[in-house]
């Protein structure tokens, strides 16, 4: 339950953060702050290994749970002092009751249910089991019923349906999914590659994932000073999933027992790169493309968009991994020895987590064994990644790049010069209407030959 509450109010935060942004930045320079943001989660992103992995070979996992509630605290303040707040014309109360809690209750269950079964299918439960098919059956009932409550019954909903008239937006909501569901199960096999193939520490895996982590701060920011010059956001996208396709081809390819970790190092830089372009880009774009009293809303579909393909890409990367280790378990000959019988009891309680090769009681070969075991089903997985943004990429050709249109931007700079050429306009008709009125009253009150004097003067 509690780490329901942590994953939502961790959206609601990441989503409000772009949302601000959105409403004080111009599109125009929104590129260049939209790097300095995700430069900033980088920093994060890149000091929480160290950090999860100082406390858990030193303290305890409880100890870095007390430090976070610090850090949200501090966090909590600072934003309350400093973060402006926009005036709403509805009330609190309005806007409690406005919110779409039956669409979000349909969606998260429709969610969970299609996941269960999707994560656990053919090992925890048959896919032919009756428990395995209604869980289907009901989950794709509500997902439907989230749609029509989207469309037809929620004043504010979870997923706007105006957004997909837009044909770019509706691309770059796909892509997020997409992308979604290689960015988040990457680092969770990344681990098991470099843990337990490669036989490293938690503190030294960490040292490789800032491969990924610092270039993907530097190129979000370069690229976003870019787009903010070019006034063009297409190309860093293109190269931006190109770099990304590249690299998780070659993770897909190359990573084995025995890659040198220089060519791993450099594979790591090529993907951080790509992630940090396309993560910022393709928001822009989308920016570019949204409406402007769709923008704020926007933002957070998106974010709905990439944190659902997370959810199904960990089940699906977890159905994978899971499949492949019981069918080596079973079919093996090696762990199906009688000597190996302990091992394989062992294995099979740890297809969903990772097992620990030091406390392990097995010979060489025998971890060496557990070493090219979880080698190839972290390969089977890899393999899925690479198609997932290569398809991002050709959806990419489709964008049209409009540039950064500012001149309709609802941003307060431009707002004012809207008020000002709406106050210019208005006078200016006043004064023609008060023109019109005198020369009426002159045509009613004078005689022909006065306004022939008239007109002479």
């Amino acid at each position: 339950m509690f780490r329901a509450f942590c994953g939502l109010f961790d959206g609601c935060i990441a989503s409000l953060g772009m949302v601000v942004m959105s409403d004080i930045v111009p599109l125009k320079e929104r590129g260049k702050y939209q790097g300095y943001l995700v430069s900033f989660v980088g920093v994060g992103l890149g000091a929480g290994p160290f950090l999860v992995s100082a406390f858990v070979q030193h303290s305890t996992w409880r100890n870095f749970y007390f430090m976070l509630f610090g850090l949200v605290l501090s966090s909590t303040v600072f934003i309350w002092y400093y973060v402006p707040s926009t005036k709403s014309p509805m009330s609190v109360t309005q806007k409690i009751k406005s919110i779409d809690y039956f669409g979000f209750i349909l969606g998260c269950s429709g969610l969970v249910l299609l996941l269960v079964p999707t994560n656990g299918g053919g090992l925890q439960f048959a896919w032919n089991s009756p428990k395995v098919i209604a869980m289907f059956v009901v989950g794709g009932v509500l997902m439907v019923s989230f749609v029509f409550v989207e469309i037809k019954v929620a004043k504010l909903p979870v997923v706007p349906m105006r957004l997909f008239r837009s044909p770019v937006v509706t691309l770059v909501l796909i892509q997020s999914m997409l992308f979604g569901m290689a960015f988040f199960p990457l680092y969770f096999y990344y681990t098991y590659y470099f843990e337990i193939v490669r036989g490293l520490t938690p503190l030294i895996t960490s040292c490789f994932y800032l491969a990924v982590v610092v270039p993907q701060i530097s190129s979000s920011a370069i690229s976003g000073y870019i787009v903010s010059y070019t006034n063009r956001y297409n190309p860093m996208i293109w190269l931006g999933f190109t770099l990304w396709t590249l690299a998780l081809g070659l993770v897909a390819g190359i990573f084995d027992m025995n890659t040198s970790f220089v060519a791993i190092v450099f594979i790591m830089i090529i993907n951080g790169t790509g992630q940090g372009m396309s993560f910022q880009n393709t928001m822009i774009a989308g920016l570019a493309h949204a409406r402007k009293e769709d923008r704020s809303v926007f933002i957070s579909t998106r974010q709905v968009f990439r944190y659902l393909g997370g959810s199904i890409g960990l089940a699906i990367s977890a159905l994978i991994f899971s499949t492949s280790f019981i069918y080596k378990l079973n079919n093996d000959s090696f762990i199906n020895k009688t000597e190996n019988f302990e091992l394989n009891e062992v294995l099979r309680h740890h297809v969903y987590s990772k097992v620990d090769l030091n406390t392990l009681n097995a010979t060489a070969d025998q971890i060496e064994y557990v070493k090219h075991l979880y080698l190839r089903c972290c390969k089977n997985v890899f393999i899925l990644w690479a198609p997932l943004i290569g398809t991002c990429l050709l959806m990419s050709f489709l964008i049209k790049d409009k540039g950064l249109d500012f001149k309709r931007d609802d941003s307060p700079h431009n707002e004012k010069k809207e008020d000002i050429t709406t106050v210019s306009t208005q006078g200016s008709k006043s004064k023609t209407h008060k023109y019109d009125e005198m020369t009426k009253t002159l045509h009613h009150s004078t005689s022909s030959e006065d306004l022939d004097q008239i007109s002479k003067h």
